[in-house]
């Protein structure tokens, strides 16, 4: 059975780390470029002027119908240079053409681009020990990133980066729950007392333009 997209994305929280780089270094307006529910959209009403778009709809959109748009990527309703900031989570993976939506971004903002893809640079602990990110297994997915070649494909687009990260840290307590005894619980306060490292899921950029 097909999973539609209010299914997979209708339920989309918060991310603080995303949160974060908005309110660091968005401008007083931005467009969440696939925004899926609009969380962010709504979210951030009162402090700036947002606007929201996806190739899907979804009936969260109708809280506030005017800040919504159905339309592609790379060809988005505005003029140039309509927000100061594009917002862009985890769409650049799925795109055949990831630097023709990012120039479409180049002109529809005024100062910037925060962007987030998954990561794909693998640690060299989890290629010996086999694993891999979940992200591998999206058959959505078109395109495998890290920092380097993110940072690559937006200077293609003319922008610059300014701010590079990994964020999103795994959750290895389920993992280590079922081979040793304790519980998740147990795991997840180990990890946090002991653990020497982090396993970051996530790519973060922000590009001046």
């Amino acid at each position: 059975m097909s999973v539609t997209a209010e299914e997979k994305w209708g339920s989309r929280v918060l991310n603080p780390f995303r949160e974060k780089a908005i309110l660091k270094y968005s401008g007083k307006s931005f467009v969440d470029v696939g925004c899926g529910n609009g969380i962010y959209v709504l979210e951030f009403a009162d402090k700036f002027e947002t606007l929201g778009v996806d190739i899907h709809s979804y009936s969260t959109w109708d809280q506030c119908p005017h800040k919504f748009h159905k339309s592609d990527v790379t060809s988005l309703p505005f003029e140039n240079e309509r927000v100061e900031t594009v917002l862009c989570f985890e769409v650049l993976e799925h795109l055949s053409d990831p630097v023709l939506a990012l120039k479409e971004f180049y002109r529809v903002c005024k100062k910037n681009i925060i962007i987030t893809v998954p990561n794909c640079d693998l640690e060299l602990g989890m290629e010996r020990s086999r694993l891999s990110y979940y992200h591998y297994t999206d058959e959505t997915h078109c395109n495998f990133f890290t920092l380097k070649t993110l940072e690559e494909l937006v200077r293609q687009a003319g922008f610059t980066p300014v701010k590079m990260e990994l964020i999103n840290p795994i959750d290895m307590a389920p993992l280590l729950s079922e081979i040793f005894p304790g519980s998740r619980r147990f795991w997840s306060t180990f990890i946090k007392l002991f653990s020497k490292k982090t396993f970051n899921m996530t790519c973060l950029l922000v590009a001046e333009k």
